[in-house]
């Protein structure tokens, strides 16, 4: 399992396939791609914006696997 977040032009690489997550700013391939603004990060973080509606308002683009993007998501709400 991989995880790959953008956010503004920077990259987050999580492997979480070994016994410990491997984490680097390498623009890998990943299983599941989170692209999102420091901003609307910023308000997901402070409570002031629902991860959901988020999604549905474009302000998150999710690609791949929707499953792993669901799980990041309870971890935010």
């Amino acid at each position: 399992m991989s995880l790959k977040f953008v956010v503004d032009n920077a990259v987050v690489h999580i492997d979480g396939s070994g016994d410990q997550n491997i984490t680097t700013q390498e623009d890998k391939e990943a299983a599941c791609t989170i692209t999102v603004s420091r901003e609307v990060l910023e308000k997901l973080r402070d409570g002031e914006l629902n991860p959901m509606m988020a999604v549905m308002g474009g302000q998150i683009k999710i690609g791949g696997d929707m499953g792993l993007a669901m799980k990041v998501q309870s971890l935010l709400g």
